[in-house]
């Protein structure tokens, strides 16, 4: 069956035994590496692997062992960009918290806590010393990632500047796509955690904190914030041991914070579900947990016959998710010509059928 490969790198993931480890040596494997990339596994799988002593088919463990290379090259950069970023902050003085991928990096503390593909570098500063800070960085060299007349509206970070060696750095003002920058600082700064980092001292949030963040931006980013490297995160907290402060994020859900309070919660089912714990009922309500076998059946049916980047496959991996969140199909730009979103309507319409055809036909 060719969803095989589909449940054994789920079961791979989660907490799985012996039994586990044995079926990697007559996987089907045909499409597992377009599926490792697109959802941004490759370390974990890896170490996940090693840690059952799994003998998956050679092609595709030499496979892997070069992504896992590809991967941890581009961290270490982001992880010396870190550094010099620190590095500059520490010498002006300047009060930060690094978020996100960084942020769970310097945090350590469970073999998954950097094994998450990075590309940047995010850290929230005060609004008022943001200015100076980005001005510091271009007089080094840094350049925008975007011209300034790009015509995108960002509210919670400054306009993000690539690193002389090519890593981003957004300096963020804001932790969220909402509210006030002010608002955020405060919430951050007195709890987060205070680290030790190449001689100087750094400072990441509190767990809630970290869990939140991955939560409103998996969300916002809509279907792309549904993928194991996204979960990834979560899996980390949920398994860490460190309080969570389960009342403020059930609060946080009811106060329009996430654009789809649902989609939030079924994606904190879905992360307790893959870190085998649980999450009080106050904070899911009645939402079921987004389905992430099903998804990953899916998306590996797709990647064993064309490359997840290719113009067929991705209307097929959008509507996927969204028909499985019960989403509308994908809008088209509104700035596009008549044509143009016609097509994509009907682009969108075509690989919304194919779908429900497929799951008609593979009950999950």
């Amino acid at each position: 069956m060719r969803t095989g490969a589909a449940d054994l790198l789920l079961d791979t993931l989660g907490r799985s035994d012996q039994e586990t480890a044995g079926r990697w040596s007559a996987v089907d494997t045909r499409g597992l590496d377009r599926l490792v990339t697109h959802e941004g596994c490759a370390i974990w799988l890896s170490r996940r692997l090693r840690e059952l002593g799994a003998e998956p088919p050679a092609e595709f463990s030499r496979w892997l062992d070069r992504r896992v290379r590809e991967d941890t090259a581009k961290n270490l950069m982001v992880d010396a960009e870190a550094d010099a970023l620190l590095a500059l902050l520490s010498d002006r003085d300047v009060p930060h918290v690094f978020l996100k991928g960084v942020a769970w990096r310097l945090r350590g503390g469970s073999p998954l806590a950097g094994a998450r593909p990075l590309h940047d570098v995010d850290v929230l500063v005060p609004e008022s010393r943001a200015p100076d800070v980005w001005n510091a960085l271009v007089a080094r060299g840094y350049t925008r990632v975007l011209p300034e007349d790009h015509g995108f509206v960002i509210e919670h970070h400054l306009p993000a500047l690539f690193a002389p060696g090519g890593v981003s750095v957004e300096l963020h003002t804001s932790t969220t796509h909402h509210g006030r920058a002010a608002d955020s600082w405060n919430r951050i700064w007195p709890g987060a955690v205070t680290l030790a980092r190449g001689g100087r001292t750094t400072k990441v949030p509190a767990m809630t904190e970290m869990l939140w963040q991955t939560v409103e931006h998996a969300v916002h980013d809509r279907t792309s914030g549904f993928r194991l490297r996204r979960w990834l995160d979560a899996v980390v907290a949920l398994r860490s041991g460190e309080p969570i402060r389960w009342p403020d994020v059930a609060l946080r859900l009811t106060t329009g914070e996430v654009a789809d309070p649902d989609a939030a919660r079924a994606w904190l089912g879905a992360a307790a579900a893959l870190a085998g714990e649980s999450i009080p009922g106050e904070v899911v309500g009645s939402v079921a947990a987004f389905g992430v076998r099903g998804a990953l059946r899916w998306r590996l049916a797709v990647a064993a016959t064309r490359p997840l980047d290719s113009r067929v496959a991705i209307p097929l991996l959008e509507e996927g998710t969204r028909g499985a969140l019960g989403w509308p199909l994908s809008p088209s730009a509104p700035h596009r010509s008549r044509y143009v979103r016609a097509r994509h309507r009907l682009a969108s319409a075509a690989a919304r059928a194919w779908y429900r055809g497929w799951s008609a036909l593979h009950p999950r």
